[in-house]
């Protein structure tokens, strides 16, 4: 049972992570602050969330969600949702979560949202606007 919810100071979009195998320092290749597609809708082959999380507590659920916000016309589409548990045993560690996102769909143009949660508590929100790229641009 999480005692603590832990601080996320960091949910970064990427293309991958690699691990140098002599320092064990991870890389973060191709990060993402939007995503810009030829065409829509489309399927994003592979994304990867790095998740870092601080001082937590205990032992607890966490979901990473992407979808895409609800509006007037539609609900919340859910476009991707992965579960873990995630335990803490002492003060000020850190985890690293490294998920690995396949065949994620986009529907069209505006926002998705990355959101990580443990229960009904939002440990942490990424927008990510999706848009199509203009003929004649690389």
């Amino acid at each position: 049972m999480a005692l603590v919810l832990p601080f996320c100071p960091a949910l970064i979009v990427c293309r991958q992570v690699e691990v140098d195998p002599a320092s064990g320092l991870p890389t973060l290749v191709g990060v993402r602050q939007d995503l810009v597609v030829h065409a829509l809708p489309t399927v994003i082959p592979r994304l990867t969330a790095w998740i870092e999380l601080h001082d937590g507590l205990g032992t607890m659920d966490v979901t990473l969600s992407v979808h895409r916000p609800a509006d007037s016309l539609a609900g919340v589409l859910r476009l991707f949702e992965w579960h873990a548990q995630v335990t803490f045993t002492r003060p000020r560690q850190v985890r690293t979560l490294v998920i690995d996102i396949r065949l994620l769909p986009l529907v069209g143009p505006g926002d998705v949202e990355f959101q990580l949660a443990s229960g009904e508590a939002v440990i942490m929100r990424r927008v990510v606007p999706v848009s199509r790229r203009l003929p004649g641009t690389n």
